[in-house]
């Protein structure tokens, strides 16, 4: 009684701390909404035309030159594979008067295609 208690408890602590994304791409603005996985602390950034130019792109590369030992030490490369591949930006800016945050998300090909045409 007390695992299956506990393992509940685990499970809705892990899953409270997620972070949920969402983006509205405009040709005037970009919107970031962050919720947590219950909903919960909503908070919305806008990026207006002018502060485009602040957004830093990056691009994790792909494991196909990636040399492998052919031993058990291979289970070190196991985290590349679930950030092989993967795009985003990187962008800060001033939640509160005297707060900087930087938020870096993850972008699928065609949002990132999308800003990335946005900004020429």
């Amino acid at each position: 009684m007390y695992l299956i208690a506990l393992l509940t408890l685990g499970f809705l602590i892990i899953v409270g701390a997620l972070k949920i994304n969402g983006l509205t791409i405009s040709r005037k603005e970009i919107s970031i909404r962050r919720y947590s996985a219950f909903g919960f602390r909503k908070r919305e950034v806008t990026i207006p035309e002018k502060n485009l130019n602040n957004i830093e792109f990056w691009e994790h590369g792909n494991l196909d030159n990636t040399a492998s030992t052919d031993s058990w030490l291979d289970i070190f490369f196991i985290p590349a594979l679930f950030v092989s591949g993967k795009k985003g930006m990187i962008f800060k800016a001033s939640v509160l008067q005297s707060e900087l945050k930087s938020f870096k998300l993850y972008l699928d090909n065609k949002e990132y295609k999308l800003i990335k045409e946005l900004l020429q």
